[in-house]
């Protein structure tokens, strides 16, 4: 189960096909019975990533903050580089519970 909330993204197409494909890849590192979950908002001056994995075998969560430049660049690579931060850092959490376990890595 997949459910993401994006708020504010110009163009927003891009940035939700960029993270539907982040998305597939962490499926398949994720626990059989995963639930991911994103969600991206503006805060103030930050832009913010949350991401969220539920299963039964455990939960993994992140957030990330960027500063929104000044300048407001046109092809919003600052959201996009929030978005790799966070899916680093899940990816990272999710590799220390295939080793805890003794699991074959993900492909």
């Amino acid at each position: 189960m997949k459910r993401l909330e994006c708020l504010n993204f110009t163009p927003r197409e891009d940035f939700l096909h960029h993270v539907q494909r982040e998305f597939e890849r962490l499926q398949a590192q994720s626990p059989s019975d995963a639930e991911i979950e994103a969600k991206a908002f503006f805060n103030e001056d930050r832009f913010v990533m949350e991401l969220g994995i539920h299963s039964s075998e455990g939960h993994f969560r992140t957030a990330i903050g960027v500063p929104i430049p000044k300048d407001h660049p046109r092809g919003r690579s600052w959201q996009s580089a929030a978005l790799d931060e966070a899916m680093n850092d899940l990816h990272h959490q999710l590799r220390r519970w295939r080793k805890a376990r003794r699991l074959p890595p993900a492909a």
